[in-house]
């Protein structure tokens, strides 16, 4: 039986990285080649698909995944700095039962193939370039065998693009305040889109910069270095254009336009700074295409880092838009400044933000909206947890809702938790563990105040929306 051993495709440097390192993802490239992986390992028809823990690694493995379909099994014994003898025993265990495909590191894959002596490895250095496997066989003799494949994505773009000839591959940077999130798809005329690559980086900007602070020298020198590599990633998967979008992080902090412009200059192209109300207007245009509401009044909410934002509208009309300072990353830091939230910081919380969104409440109320859709990473974090849906395999459905019920028993459990108690709940997110007590009540708040018994999740937002934006700009541009 053979047996695939396979490193992980390119990931986010981990130079720049500051969260867990086991949560580093694929960068847009890497994302093109796990499906060239996949396209080469799909006719082998492996029966188990066994990864590292490492959100890289299993990110490589699920095009294979979902195309076979096969569900993907966390290993520890293929971690990063596994015991060599101990991963060379997965590997023997696989053989007797393959064809399996083994997903693991640099530093693993040399080591369980010098300590296995197959034939075929060569005298020199062992190859293990990132995207690549060695292919483990025994032969008639029951002689361990060894052979190199490097899948690589076609050097052509356009040989890998969806749609027809108009379709066009861009990439959108949205440097908001809790993260930089890079998505590379391709983007036919009548809105279509088909995402290529999507990466995404936590900075948490927001948190430093209550009361229109400056972003300190340091979180700067750190975002301008990850911007340097996101404008390359988004080059290397073949976007023909960069569309850089700031938010609120960007519009409020002190030293903002200094800021912007050295963003500016390192991306190659100017950044367009996103009002509150352009914001909103980008994001319903994202939720009416994702979810199919023209005919329908609807209110889109996205919830983010820094800023709520709120919209009204029908088909392609907004009617109102409002931009609230109620993001999660904002009000944690404001107002709870702790791992452990007491009843007292979520009273604080609930009170703050109901007071905020009193004035809005007519507005919705008198719009009468049939459909309300929440947007954004802590909506998305909250539907995962509420449903027990493990990040990456945890991919929100096109009818996911949340309950006005569930999130008020959810946000009730998380007040007193802490992080050791949260990040062993099934489906928790490790990157929005410290800040979930707060967004699960600003959520809460917002059903209660807005009269809410109930909103659709939406995984499109202000990226995609200000991908049909310029698709939109382009087609009324005179040739």
């Amino acid at each position: 039986m053979a047996v695939y051993l396979l490193r992980h495709a390119k990931a986010y440097s981990r130079a720049i990285w500051i969260e867990d390192d086991r949560l580093r993802p694929l960068t847009a490239f890497g994302d093109m080649q796990s499906r060239s992986i996949a396209t080469a390992l799909v006719s082998e028809h492996p029966l188990r698909l066994i990864s590292s823990p490492a959100v890289r690694c299993a990110q490589t493995l699920d095009p294979l995944s979902r195309q076979m379909p096969l569900r993907i099994e966390l290993e520890p014994r293929l971690e990063e700095g596994a015991d060599p003898v101990a991963a060379a025993g997965v590997v023997l265990e696989e053989l007797d039962q393959g064809p399996s495909v083994l997903c693991s590191h640099g530093d693993v894959i040399p080591t369980v193939l010098r300590r296995l002596r197959p034939r075929g490895l060569g005298d020199g250095p062992i190859a293990c370039k990132k995207g690549s496997f060695w292919r483990l066989e025994r032969d008639r003799d029951g002689e361990l065998r060894a052979t190199y494949w490097h899948p690589r994505p076609s050097p052509d773009p356009g040989a890998q693009r969806y749609g027809g000839r108009d379709t066009q591959r861009l990439a959108v940077l949205d440097m908001g305040s809790s993260s930089f999130h890079l998505l590379v798809a391709d983007v036919e005329p009548g809105g279509a889109l088909h995402r290529v690559g999507r990466e995404r980086v936590m900075l948490r900007l927001g948190a430093t910069i209550v009361d229109g602070a400056k972003i300190p020298a340091a979180e700067v020198q750190r975002a301008l270095e990850t911007v340097h590599q996101l404008r390359a990633d988004a080059e290397q998967a073949g976007a023909s254009r960069l569309l850089p979008v700031a938010t609120a992080a960007l519009r409020e902090a002190g030293n903002s336009a200094k800021f912007v412009a050295r963003l500016s200059d390192v991306l190659g192209t100017p950044v367009r700074v996103l009002s509150g109300p352009e914001e909103a207007r980008l994001i319903f245009r994202a939720l009416q295409q994702r979810l199919g509401l023209h005919g329908e009044r609807a209110l889109g909410i996205d919830l983010g880092g820094g800023s709520l934002e709120l919209a009204l509208g029908q088909g392609e009309k907004v009617a109102w838009e409002n931009s609230l300072p109620l993001g999660t990353v904002r009000l944690h830091h404001a107002l709870v400044g702790r791992l452990r939230m007491k009843r007292s910081d979520a009273a604080s919380l609930r009170e703050l933000v109901a007071a905020e969104l009193k004035p809005c409440a007519p507005v919705v109320r008198d719009y009468g909206p049939s459909a309300g859709v929440l947007i954004g990473g802590t909506g998305r974090a909250l539907y995962r947890l509420l449903n027990g849906l493990s990040e990456p395999y945890g991919r929100i459905p096109i009818d996911a809702r949340i309950e006005r019920e569930e999130l008020r028993e959810l946000s009730e459990f998380l007040v007193g938790t802490d992080l050791a108690q949260r990040l062993s709940m099934p489906g928790m997110s490790a990157r929005r563990a410290d800040v979930m007590p707060a967004g699960a009540i600003i959520v809460r708040q917002l059903f209660e105040s807005l009269d809410l018994d109930s909103v659709a999740v939406c995984d499109w937002g202000v990226r995609e929306g200000a991908l049909l934006d310029e698709i939109r700009r382009s087609e009324a541009r005179p040739d």
